[in-house]
Parts: structure tokens; sequence; C-alpha cells
């Protein structure tokens, strides 16, 4: 084999090999790369929280909207309809009356189908026609009166 007169071709080379005055050496390239890893690396530590909080507030912001999606069209319901399903949790179906309705409610966020839950409590106390109606999308509850007329 002829590698050891390879090698000693490549450190003639590389003897032989001038540095022009109006370049770079490799060493203040590597001093240069140091100084820039050690300027950055904490600039994009700082946007990683703020990152991670944008993504939070936008499933807020998604869960709230369902949220209100879901009470405004059970607060559309009738009274007698909600005081029949009066509950904790109440159950969709029977609720909407049917599975395609229920569905409706159903979204999709990350890849990951969720539900709200409804509950509808007595707030007037001894049947006085005022229900709590209160509707939750993961991390968000939103709640609303409806009453008797």
């Amino acid at each position: 084999m002829n590698q050891p007169g390879k090698i000693k071709r490549f450190v003639e080379l590389c003897r032989d090999y001038r540095f022009d005055a109006g370049g770079f050496s490799l060493v203040e390239v590597m001093v240069t790369l140091v100084i820039l890893a050690v300027a950055v690396v904490p600039m994009l530590r700082a946007f990683t929280p703020s990152l991670s909080n944008v993504g939070h507030q936008e499933r807020v912001t998604v869960c709230v909207n369902q949220a209100r999606s879901t009470l405004n069209r059970v607060l559309s319901l009738d009274y007698a309809v909600l005081k029949a399903h009066e509950g904790d949790p109440v159950d969709l179906i029977s609720l909407f009356g049917s599975a395609a309705e229920a569905n409706r409610e159903s979204f999709v966020f990350n890849s990951k189908t969720m539900v709200p839950v409804v509950a509808i409590s007595n707030a007037g106390g001894a049947d006085q026609g005022l229900l709590e109606i209160r509707v939750t999308a993961t991390e968000v509850t939103l709640t609303s009166l409806s009453a008797e007329i």
C-alpha cells in the first residue's frame, strides 16, 4: 500500500500552502463560531417559553370558542328540555336528540378529538325556574343561566 507516500505528499502540500493576507485563518473562523454560539444559544433559549405559551394560548382560544358555541346551542333549547336533562354531566345525545347532532359539538385540536362536557343544575333553589348551565372544554369553563319564561 502506498499510504505513507500519500501522507508525505499531503504534508508537503500543506507546508507549501501560504495564507493570503486578506483571508481568515482556521483559528479565526473557529473563534468566531464559538463567539456566535455563545451569543445565539441564550437568545434561542429565551424564545422557547414564548413559543410554548403561544401554543397554550391557541388551545385556550379554540376551547373558549367551542365552549361558547356549545353554550349558545344549549341555551337555544327550551327550558322544559333543559329541566328534563338536569345533571352533571348531561348526555349530549339525549339532550340534542340524536348522535349526529351531539357529534356536532366535538372538535379536533392538535390531532385530539375533544368533546365539551355540559352540566345543568338548579340555580334558583326549590324549583324557582332558574337553571345554571356549565360547559367545560378541557381547561375552559363557561357558565350561564336559563330562566323559565
